[in-house]
Formats: structure tokens, C-alpha cells, sequence
């Protein structure tokens, strides 16, 4: 594992952290609120993971390029999830 895929993995994660927490804002319903809290609490343990040096570090880095990162393009598409 390349250093530079620790940075982009911690980028990604930093973005969807920041999807979801507008997401939460606008959300209506307790449920949805809820489902969303549940999601920004994973990223956050996934987040800590990335900083310790172990098996499960290689699976979030993995996750971040394979689940997260197109996830990440597709939202770069709509005008609300443009990034400065």
C-alpha cells in the first residue's frame, strides 16, 4: 500500500462525511435522520481505522477506492455536491 493511498482514502471519507452531514441537515423525517446518523457513524469508525496499522486499515482503504470513490464521481456530476 502506497502512503498516497492512505491521503486519498482519508479525502474520500472526509467527503462522504460531508455528504451525509448535509444529507442529515436536510433531512425531514426521524427515520431517515436516523438511517443518515447511523452512516456518518460508520464513516467515523472507518476514519479512525485509517489511522492504525492493521488488517482492517488495507479493507477501508479498499472500500474507500472501490465503494465510496464512484460514488464521489457520480455526486460531482449534481451542481449541490460540488466541492471548492
Amino acid at each position: 500500500m502506497e502512503m498516497y493511498d492512505l491521503d486519498i482514502a482519508l479525502q474520500i471519507i472526509a467527503r462522504m462525511e460531508a455528504i451525509k452531514s448535509r444529507e442529515l441537515d436536510n433531512a425531514v423525517k426521524q427515520e431517515d435522520r436516523e438511517k443518515i446518523q447511523k452512516q456518518i457513524d460508520m464513516l467515523l469508525t472507518e476514519e479512525k481505522a485509517l489511522y492504525k496499522n492493521d488488517d482492517f486499515r488495507v479493507s477501508v482503504i479498499d472500500k474507500a477506492f472501490r465503494l465510496y470513490a464512484p460514488i464521489l464521481k457520480e455526486k460531482s456530476k449534481v451542481k449541490e455536491y460540488e466541492f471548492a
